[in-house]
């Protein structure tokens, strides 16, 4: 299993996650990522899992790059996008696989605060800042996955999911905690990395006492006006200097794919340019370098 987390505030979205794929052995030094960058053509956000890294049993899978082949090639709403992961998960079967599959998105849709559930479990609960649990009420659909919208009061500063075998460790004091830090920075840029050291701090603590938990993280946020940032922790508690890349999809468009591979080739013409070459781009190269880069739908693994 793992630990994720989705919050939402009225000025950011934020989303952490454990890299371990618990019960995978052939894979037990990979770093899973498990969060996904998401703008649709009424929403933006994060979007992240639990209970999928049983997928990954042969070579290293990244469900978070499963996602943007679902959603790329066509504009969706949010709702038509989430509605096409619950499809397609239906289809690869994941409900068979291990109970406890769930992808949690939070973000903004139309500047407004939302936080949604794609899942095959029958049972869920929220946890309110107050500690109250509440069971959820699941829509009786008839394939295995189907979206919830967790609507709460529209004066509501703080929405929280969790998911993944780590969240009963988790409390209210600790959800506090984690809302306040944004709001006592005094940027929104410091907010954000606030939120995120106290996030690798609640995930070491947690793996201390759930074995399936790795220590090691990443976590990032989306602000409600557009921009954002993720950061990878190493198992010390340390910010690792080199985050990488996150699967990101925006409008269809496979955004982490398309500035992956332009990322590569400028890191190539800075490398000629310090060899005393000049540095080359027009539209024949960059035709070139998206050659092979699919924007058609794919859903299976």
């Amino acid at each position: 299993m793992t630990l994720a987390v989705v919050m939402v505030t009225p000025q950011v979205a934020f989303a952490g996650a454990d890299r371990r794929y618990s019960g995978v052995e052939a894979v037990k030094d990979f770093k899973a990522i498990k969060i996904c960058s998401l703008e649709t053509t009424d929403a933006h956000g994060l979007l992240t899992f639990a209970g999928i890294g049983a997928r990954a049993y042969r070579e290293p899978f990244e469900l978070s790059e499963w996602v943007t082949h679902v959603l790329r090639g066509c504009k969706r709403t949010l709702d038509e996008s989430l509605q096409a992961i619950a499809q397609a998960a239906t289809e690869q079967r994941m409900h068979m696989m291990v109970p406890g599959h769930a992808f949690a998105f939070g973000g903004f849709k139309d500047r407004a605060m939302t936080l949604q559930i794609v899942t095959s479990q029958t049972d869920l609960f929220s946890m309110e800042t107050s500690g109250k649990r509440t069971k959820l009420e699941v829509p009786g659909e008839t394939r295995p996955f189907r979206v919830i919208n967790l609507n709460f009061p529209h004066r509501q500063k703080v929405a929280v999911f969790m998911l993944g075998s780590g969240a009963p460790h988790l409390n209210a004091k600790l959800l506090i905690d984690l809302a306040r830090q944004g709001r006592r920075a005094r940027t929104k840029e410091e907010g954000g990395a606030r939120i995120g050291s106290l996030w690798a701090w609640i995930n070491r603590k947690v793996s201390m006492r759930q074995a399936d938990v790795g220590p090691e993280c990443i976590c990032a946020w989306r602000y409600r006006d557009g921009g954002g940032n993720h950061v990878a922790y190493a198992a010390d508690g340390t910010r690792e200097a080199n985050t990488g890349m996150m699967p990101a999809v925006g409008q269809g468009m496979p955004i982490s794919d398309i500035v992956g591979r332009l990322f590569e080739h400028m890191q190539r013409q800075l490398d000629a340019l310090a060899k005393g070459r000049e540095i080359e781009m027009n539209q024949e190269i960059t035709d070139r370098l998206m050659e092979g880069l699919s924007v058609k739908p794919r859903t299976k693994f």
